[in-house]
């Protein structure tokens, strides 16, 4: 994870347990209100060499989230530890990668929150939520990493926190291991990762390996669980190391091999691009330097700086015990610009307006100064702050003649361009948990290889090439993702970076949480007469448009005016992906077909089609034919049953139909109507039967009566 650090201080943190190099296991642990399920924390600490694990066999674990605050308490061994961790502007947390972090509660707006183990007046940080989930506002699931620096010190507090996760019978902890950015030919902090048995019969490790995209760059320091029987609650170390080869991200994968399956734990680190040194030559009678001249490099010691456009600090902690500061600053309303010399500049910070600086150490500092700087090369990231530095600066104690020399540089590299982004980036889901991303590499010459990284949800893009879960290193243009959380959103970052490190800016693309299938519905008829049939057919396919076989469908159907979908009837798809039903509605009626969600497909809903039914009239004549002065009776019925509705009987004259009689339909919806015809001829006559909410009008067939 890449951290932006403030003004640095250079004394060593000081854990509460050291064990250099190797592990802590607490013994105990309270029976207060502890977390119920499996849980483990890790903890490795740069500045003690102290690597603390808890879990629930050795700790307590205290929940005390809400629902915009990872508030956890860790207890054990007599030692107790505080995690807080907040979203920018205090969001609710999702899922994410959060950079830049600084002290909780005192974080500047816009900015995340994050205090590791508390004690710190100023934190630098970032972290990030692999997973997290919860319920009726308690905090039931968390994966979580963080890189935790104290009073904006180089060397870091770093770990896992993760419950509320699936465990296995043969488990790790960590599940996932980052380091801080370590040099290329320097040496990480050995971090342990511990090998548990938590189910009930034995188990047995038979390999440990490294393996995937860069496993040069990281090394097994001691294996102790090859070969080994495990016991149930027993456990073993396997202790690793990031050990960079060359700048850039950097990523491999611990296999470990055991007799119940194979534990993959990713590891990742960045390293660091440029060359950062601190060199100082003094001349004889310099009190500050006495003469002697002084070479630290990041292969044995720490060497850190910081700042911004208008302040530039930085200091060394060298192995062999020596301590040096340096500070440097513009004149007053101006810049440090890459090229520029800064002259006449006196001891900071009684500089007054003109320019300052301050170098000192080893317990010697100038009451007063005067000198120049020249910023052979600086630059800075987007947010302000100090991305390269190569600095030359010659300083005089107390305005003497002797002087110290110095050459001071902090990521210092020829090629600071970062390569283009990636083009064309898009992320189609291809089944309920897996999804296809492809994008177009630039053409930059000297483009090392390219970078995919995710992570759950949207808000919290991995914009870090070293976090979030990796889909792909290499040089290829795409890259296919199982294992997705069917429903589930996801960001993906694509980076590119070069051979002397520069990393591109992310391009952020999104993989839709829903892979719906597709679901046709096509009816034989929109309009029938009650009790006719109508046909519903349908096909169920995927994106791609193969058919989707085996799979259950519904027809279902809604009452004019409601919202309720009800089942009608249940069907399975064919080797084609279709579905028929024959249906017979009773009334006008909305129609759909539902198709069941499944293990990689998500539920499909087909068009809305409206079946509309008319009412179904019969009418028959007691005579065919009757003299003037008759009278002829017409009966029938209506289907559905309408009792208490009224039918028309209406003749046609004229060249058009007039209702010439009313009727009442009986309580079972049939009728009888005499009329008495007024001339004589062939009269044809038919009942009609008005709509009503939830049925089409109708006539009867037509009849026809002679009237002599």
């Amino acid at each position: 994870m890449r951290v932006r650090r403030g003004r640095r201080t250079f004394a060593s943190l000081i854990g509460l347990l050291v064990v250099a190099g190797g592990l802590a296991v607490f013994e105990g642990g309270a029976s207060a209100a502890a977390y119920s399920g499996p849980w483990s924390v890790t903890l490795s600490r740069e500045g003690s060499g102290a690597n603390l694990v808890f879990d629930e066999t050795n700790a307590v674990l205290t929940n005390s989230s809400t629902s915009n605050l990872v508030n956890l308490d860790v207890s054990g061994g007599g030692s107790s530890y505080d995690f807080e961790f907040q979203a920018p502007d205090k969001a609710a947390m999702a899922a994410g990668w959060y950079p830049d972090a600084q002290r909780y509660p005192f974080q500047e707006a816009g900015r995340p929150g994050m205090s590791v183990a508390g004690g710190c007046n100023e934190v630098t940080g970032s972290f990030e939520v692999r997973d997290i989930a919860w319920s009726s506002g308690t905090l039931t699931k968390l994966w979580l990493l963080y890189e935790h620096h104290c009073e904006g010190g180089e060397k870091a507090d770093f770990g896992e926190i993760r419950f509320g996760m699936p465990t296995a019978s043969t488990d790790v902890e960590p599940h996932a291991l980052h380091w801080p950015d370590t040099y290329p030919g320097g040496q990480s902090k050995v971090v342990p990762v511990l090998v548990r048995q938590r189910g009930t019969s034995a188990g047995s490790v038979s390999a440990v390996a490294l393996e995937g995209a860069n496993p040069q760059d990281f090394a097994i320091r001691t294996d102790e669980c090859t070969g080994q029987t495990l016991d149930e609650g027993q456990s073993c170390l396997v202790n690793v190391r990031f050990a960079p080869q060359a700048p850039g991200p950097r990523t491999a994968v611990l296999r470990i091999t055991t007799n119940a399956r194979t534990i993959r734990v990713p590891l990742d680190g960045l390293g660091v691009a440029g060359t950062t040194d601190w060199s100082m030559q003094s001349d004889s009678g310099d009190y500050i330097g006495g003469g002697k001249t002084y070479h630290y490099t990041t292969d044995t010691d720490i060497v850190a700086f910081s700042g911004s456009r208008t302040l530039v600090s930085g200091g060394v902690d060298a192995a062999n015990g020596d301590s040096w500061g340096a500070t440097f600053v513009p004149a007053q309303g101006d810049i440090l610009v890459q090229g520029n010399t800064y002259p006449d500049a006196h001891r900071y910070p009684f500089n007054g307006t003109g320019a300052g600086m301050n170098v000192s150490g080893e317990g010697r500092g100038c009451n007063k100064l005067v000198g120049d700087f020249t910023a052979d090369q600086v630059g800075f990231t987007s947010t302000g702050t100090l991305d390269r530095l190569d600095l030359t600066f010659e300083q005089h104690c107390e305005e003497g003649t002797p002087a110290l020399h110095g050459r001071l540089r902090y990521r210092a590299r020829a090629d600071y361009t970062a390569p283009a982004r990636v083009t064309n980036a898009t992320a189609t889901r291809t089944s309920g948990t897996t999804a296809h991303l492809t994008w177009s590499n630039p053409a930059d010459a000297d483009r090392a290889g390219t970078v995919v990284r995710y992570l759950p949800d949207t808000s919290a893009p991995p914009t870090d090439p070293t976090a979030g879960h990796l889909a792909y290193t290499g040089n290829g243009t795409s890259v296919d993702l199982s294992g997705l959380a069917s429903g589930r959103t996801y960001s993906v970052g694509i980076f590119t970076y070069d051979s002397t490190g520069n990393v591109s800016s992310a391009r952020v693309v999104t993989i839709p949480g829903s892979y719906a299938p597709t679901l046709s519905f096509t009816t034989s008829a929109t309009s029938l007469t009650y009790g006719g049939a109508v046909t519903m057919s349908g096909r169920l396919t995927d994106p791609q448009g193969g058919a989707l076989p085996s799979i259950p469908v519904h027809v279902q159907y809604r009452s004019l005016g409601s919202s309720a979908w009800k089942t009608l009837v249940s069907g399975t798809t064919s080797s084609t992906g279709q579905i028929t039903a024959s249906i017979k509605p009773s009334a006008t009626r909305d129609f759909r077909l539902l198709s069941d969600a499944s293990e990689q497909y998500a539920s499909a809903t087909s068009p809305v089609v409206r079946v509309n039914v008319a009412q179904k009239v019969t009418a028959a004549s007691d005579k065919s034919s009757i003299l003037l002065g008759q009278t002829l009776t017409i009966t029938g019925s209506v289907a559905p049953s309408h009792a208490g509705g009224t039918v028309l009987l209406q003749a046609y004259y004229s060249g058009a139909w007039h209702t010439v009689k009313s009727a009442t339909l009986s309580s079972s919806s049939t009728y009888s109507v005499s009329y008495k015809p007024s001339s004589k001829g062939s009269k044809p006559f038919r009942v009609y039967r008005s709509a009503d909410t939830d049925h089409l009008a109708n006539v009867s067939p037509s009849l026809t009566v002679t009237v002599g």
